[in-house]
């Protein structure tokens, strides 16, 4: 029977990066994987980068809502997987502003496809610094944004947390940890490096042995608050080229560095949360993919310092303006950029949206 694990958690907590390492360590012990992600849009950066990834299966997506708003969708994709291709476990990694997952996807897919699937304990990975910033003790939730409400659902409906990027808040991570076993103690918490592979090992042993209360309910979740949280943020999904100027050329990892420190700045002066951006290319001399979330760090997981002459970009980002909004900060940062760099950069395809009210299927 194939092993389906559900990853949740906001914008840019590194969900991606946590699926893969330990898609690379249940490799190493033996299992076959294969990944299904997801987003509101198309045209994904996270699927492109799974797709470099030699050990997966295969690689689907699911586009155009949520798990739970597409739930015939994930179905169809699980079955049509495991069919093609018969692998031991499936990660599927829902979208970050996505909660509600217990009701309208887990006990759903228990209770209709139990009998092919094994679903394990539903697991949130949470960014430490994003969680400083919207998590609101009880006496102080008449304050609570809808983004920090959504949040906080996220990771009541959780089995397992991680606690992600642990490297970033060394001395701060054990009483993080506490903390979050303090606020919620139904879950088992995981201490986490993604992208140092600390705490991998730990999470997939979870995942095999951790049975959690199939009928622990989290608390009762207000749709009009989860909808105009969701509302709040501005979508896009374009792809663009960069082109040097005659006679000159460009290093493609240091182009995105400096757009996404140029687009912080726009959502800084707007005093925007940023959920996440990301921003990948790929052409003849390898590539690059750069991240930008809460911390206002620009970091990497494909990297590479030779010169190009050209670049293909996809972003993603996912900001807390109108749409029209981001699309003039898209713009200012992609002029800004082209003048450091002595490039150009041609119109973008793609669309910038605010997701829909969420419409579950099935919620049990």
């Amino acid at each position: 029977m194939t092993t389906l694990i559900l990853l949740s958690g906001f914008l840019g907590a590194g969900k991606t990066t946590l699926m893969l390492a330990a898609a690379r360590r249940l490799e190493s012990q033996g299992s076959t994987v294969s990944v299904i992600t997801n987003d509101q849009g198309e045209d994904l950066v996270d699927t492109h980068l799974a797709q470099q990834a030699d050990e997966l299966q295969s690689v689907s997506e699911i586009t155009g809502g949520c798990f739970c708003c597409r739930f015939d969708d994930l179905v169809n994709t699980l079955v049509k997987v495991i069919e093609d291709k018969r692998p031991d476990v499936i990660l599927a990694e829902a979208v970050g502003s996505c909660t509600d997952l217990q009701s309208t996807v887990v006990r759903p897919l228990r209770q209709f496809h139990g009998t092919q699937l094994s679903i394990a304990p539903l697991t949130a990975v949470v960014d430490p610094v994003r969680y400083r910033a919207l998590w609101h003790p009880k006496g102080e939730r008449e304050t609570e944004s809808d983004l920090a409400y959504l949040f906080r659902h996220q990771l009541d409906d959780a089995d397992i947390i991680v606690m992600n990027k642990t490297d970033l808040v060394e001395d701060h991570g054990r009483a993080l940890a506490a903390e979050l076993q303090k606020n919620f103690p139904h879950a088992q918490i995981v201490a986490a490096s993604a992208a140092a592979g600390d705490g991998v090992d730990v999470l997939v042993g979870l995942w095999r042995t951790f049975h959690p209360e199939n009928e622990r309910r989290s608390f009762e979740i207000d749709y009009d608050r989860y909808g105009n949280a969701e509302a709040e943020l501005a979508w896009t999904n374009q792809t663009f080229a960069t082109t040097a100027k005659e006679g000159s050329s460009f290093q493609p990892a240091e182009w995105a560095r400096s757009f996404l420190a140029a687009l912080e700045e726009k959502a800084r002066n707007l005093d925007a949360v940023v959920g996440h951006v990301k921003l990948r290319c790929q052409n003849r001399e390898g590539s690059v993919k750069a991240s930008l979330t809460v911390d206002d760090l620009v970091t990497f997981d494909e990297k590479h310092t030779l010169m190009s002459t050209t670049a293909l970009w996809t972003l993603n980002a996912r900001v807390a303006v109108l749409p029209a909004d981001m699309d003039e900060m898209i713009s200012r940062a992609v002029s800004v950029t082209d003048r450091q760099h002595n490039t150009l950069t041609g119109p973008p395809t793609g669309t910038t949206f605010q997701p829909s009210y969420p419409t579950p299927t099935h919620k049990m």
